[in-house]
């Protein structure tokens, strides 16, 4: 049970409703709206964040003859989200509870400039398929929300359930509180990259200001005259430190070499 949050993106978010006479059984919407009840009752917070694309991946404009599909994918995402009585608002609101206190649903965006400063924007499609709970367990697969994978009896679905024993020190609800460091690091990532943030740039530079693993009195540069070389004909020299070839390591190396060449052999002619 989560404790103070749930962080999810996915392709799709139909869940718990009924769309068009039809029952979508999957119960990841009764879930979340368990959840708030509880935590309105027990007057503590609680928060769910959703990530989903705007629209559908499909080359087509909505009222496109061939685009009854993706009209019926956001009929059932909006009879999941907010619209008619088996919603999640609406079943919030039946409760006396505000939706927005508790659940939020985000969509996003790129921008950027043409030539003349003429500012443009486009959709980002969302295909993850991440859930983040409490900053202490991380479920990443193939999974979608809705019928096709959540019923267990159609699409083949795989999925990586992580539950963090790397604690670090954390704030939830404005009190201590140990966090995964796997699971609160993807997170937050995720949502730096949301607003825009260059994370890899960010890391970088924390990378760089990191001290070394060692002091430099430990390091030793690389010194290719002590490493060992093979000549023109196949022939092994050592220089420096290191000590003469000997019988052994020939025939080491003679054998490696005649593997190699099979294992080109069947690469090239078997397959």
């Amino acid at each position: 049970m989560s404790e103070h949050f749930v962080y999810i993106e996915n392709q799709f978010f139909i869940t718990s409703t009924v769309c068009n006479d039809t029952v979508i059984e999957n119960k990841i919407g009764d879930a979340l709206v368990h959840r708030i009840i509880r935590a309105h009752r027990e007057g503590t917070q609680w928060r769910a964040c959703i990530m989903i694309p705007l629209l559908p991946g499909f080359p087509q404009p909505l009222d496109h003859s061939d685009a009854s599909s993706v009209r019926i994918i956001l009929e059932c995402q909006n009879r999941t989200i907010c619209r008619g009585p088996n919603s999640i608002f609406s079943r919030l609101r039946k409760e006396g509870i505000d939706p927005d206190e508790y659940i939020t649903v985000f969509c996003l965006r790129n921008w950027g400039k043409l030539p003349g400063n003429v500012l443009t924007t486009e959709m980002v499609y969302i295909h993850g398929k991440v859930c983040i709970v409490d900053d202490r367990l991380a479920i990443i697969g193939s999974a979608n929300i809705n019928e096709r994978s959540q019923r267990g009896d159609r699409d083949s679905e795989l999925a990586s359930v992580i539950r963090d024993t790397d604690m670090i020190d954390g704030t939830m609800a404005g009190k201590p509180f140990k966090v995964g460091r796997f699971a609160h690091t993807l997170r937050v990532r995720l949502m730096r990259e949301h607003i825009g943030v260059d994370v890899d740039a960010m890391y970088e530079e924390d990378l760089m200001a990191s001290s070394p693993v060692q002091s430099d009195d430990d390091m030793h540069k690389w010194d290719p005259d002590h490493q060992e070389h093979r000549g023109a004909e196949e022939e092994i020299t050592q220089y420096g430190e290191q000590k003469k070839a000997t019988a052994k390591t020939e025939a080491f190396h003679e054998f490696k070499d005649s593997a190699l060449q099979g294992l080109l052999f069947i690469n090239i002619y078997c397959f």
